[in-house]
C-alpha cells in the first residue's frame, strides 16, 4: 500500500486566501504564528481557526478507466466538499485608529465587500475555492505598550473539495479453466 496524496494543496489555498485579503484591504497581511517581527500598523493577521470540516460523513466515489495508462488504467477517486473558517484580525495604531476611514473596521469592511465581487470570487474559483459567507465583525480594541490599538475580527467561511485517487490495473484477458463446470476459455475485456 502507498501513502495517500494530500487531499488538496494547502499552500495554494493559503496563498489564494492571503491574496484576496491583501488585495482587498491594501495593507500588509500576515498569517498568525509566523516567526517574524510584527509588521507596522496597519496590518491584518489571518488564521485558519477550523477546517477542513467535511460537509458529509459519506464520501463520493468516482471510477474512471483510461486504457492508455498502462498498469494503472482504473482510477478510483473519493471526494467530499469541506469548509474552512478563516479569522481575519485588522490592527490599526496611532492616530489612524480614530479616523473612521482608516480604523480597523474600515479595512475589514473592504474585505467583506470584496468577497462579494465577481473578480474576487473568480480568483477563489480558479483554485477550486468557493466563498460561502462572512460572519459578524467583532470590535476587540486592545492596549499595546500604553497605546490604544483599533482591532476588529471577522470570520470568513470558504469551501473546497477534499479528494484522493488511487490506481489499479485493468485485466485485459483472463483464461479460465474449470473442466468440472465445462469452462476452458480465454475471456477479453473483463
Amino acid at each position: 500500500m502507498t501513502a495517500v496524496t494530500s487531499p488538496f494543496n494547502m499552500e495554494t489555498f493559503q496563498n489564494t486566501v492571503h491574496q484576496c485579503f491583501s488585495d482587498s484591504m491594501g495593507i500588509q497581511v500576515i498569517w498568525a504564528n509566523q516567526s517574524s517581527p510584527q509588521p507596522e500598523y496597519p496590518f491584518a493577521r489571518l488564521m485558519i481557526t477550523s477546517g477542513p470540516r467535511a460537509s458529509s460523513n459519506s464520501w463520493n466515489l468516482l471510477e474512471e478507466t483510461d486504457l492508455s495508462r498502462d498498469g494503472t488504467e482504473v482510477a478510483q477517486t473519493v471526494w467530499v466538499p469541506c469548509s474552512f473558517t478563516i479569522n481575519c484580525q485588522v490592527l490599526v495604531g496611532g492616530d489612524d485608529r480614530r479616523n473612521p476611514n482608516m480604523n480597523a473596521a474600515s479595512y475589514i469592511v473592504r474585505a467583506r465587500t470584496a468577497f462579494q465581487l465577481p473578480s474576487y470570487k473568480t480568483i477563489l474559483w480558479d483554485e477550486n475555492i468557493s466563498f460561502v459567507s462572512t460572519e459578524q465583525t467583532t470590535n476587540i480594541p486592545s492596549m499595546v505598550a500604553d497605546s490604544q490599538v483599533s482591532r476588529v475580527s471577522m470570520d470568513t467561511i470558504l469551501s473546497t473539495t477534499l479528494s484522493s485517487t488511487e490506481y489499479a490495473g485493468y485485466i485485459k484477458t483472463a483464461e479460465i479453466q474449470a473442466p468440472e463446470l465445462g469452462i476452458d476459455d480465454v475471456f477479453g475485456d473483463i
